[in-house]
């Protein structure tokens, strides 16, 4: 073994030369500018990956909104006017109201399902009539007409909206399915979806109930739930 004290930085047989070649080796790949250097083109290189992975991304998205905006010109143009076949049945729900409810106290009523129907929107409906009449017993009770979802996921909302309102815990309530002929245009199905203009949908929706026989006073639109309960008179459609 050669003695490191007396170490001969030039080898004089081939397992000193080989041990210096070793080291040698390993302190060049240790070199502290050159480590740097290797560092920063693999940063660079890193960089340069994702650069193009956004751009490729924006480039995709670019691609996707001026097929959507020439859709809406093609539209707007020609089909602006078809009709959306919708729901040809809704869910009409009959709760009992309490023994002490008045018609000055409706608005409260209205508030207290437009504030649950968010949950409604979630699984695909749009829109909520609220409505009250009066038994041949004399006793008030609410009427709701939902449009967009099935006899299940009504069921499954009402109960839950029960659960939440003391004045409803263990309120008899039926569900029937009335048929309700609602159409839209695409140009107002666009408008609504798009810029929130809602004013064609409610007639559409409340013209379609009232074909039924009914005759509602308030209507609430689940999707755009930052909108209020609107005052709707027959005869303004």
């Amino acid at each position: 073994m050669t003695d490191m004290t007396t170490f001969d930085r030039n080898p004089s047989s081939s397992a000193e030369r080989l041990v210096t070649e070793v080291f040698a080796g390993r302190a060049a790949e240790a070199d502290v500018p050159m480590a740097r250097l290797h560092l920063e083109t693999r940063f660079r290189t890193a960089r340069e990956q994702r650069r193009g992975q956004q751009q490729q991304r924006l480039v995709r998205t670019s691609i996707k909104v001026a097929a959507f905006v020439t859709a809406l010109f093609v539209l707007g143009g020609w089909a602006s006017g078809l009709e959306l076949p919708s729901w040809d049945d809704g869910q009409r729900i009959t709760l009992q109201l309490p023994a002490d409810f008045v018609p000055a106290a409706y608005p409260h009523w209205v508030a207290i399902f437009a504030n649950h129907a968010a949950e409604l929107g979630k699984s695909g409906g749009h829109s909520l009539v609220v409505d009250y009449k009066i038994g041949s017993d004399n006793s008030y009770y609410l009427e709701l007409g939902l449009l967009g979802v099935d006899y299940s996921r009504a069921n499954e909302w009402v109960r839950s909206v029960m659960s939440d309102v003391p004045e409803l815990s263990g309120t008899p309530y039926a569900i029937t399915q009335p048929l309700v002929p609602y159409r839209v245009s695409v140009r107002e199905m666009v408008a609504f979806r798009l810029f929130g203009h809602s004013e064609s949908v409610e007639r559409n929706v409340v013209r379609a109930w009232l074909a039924t026989g009914d005759r509602p006073r308030h209507i609430y639109l689940i999707a755009q739930p930052k909108d209020y309960a609107k005052r709707v008179s027959a005869l303004d459609l």
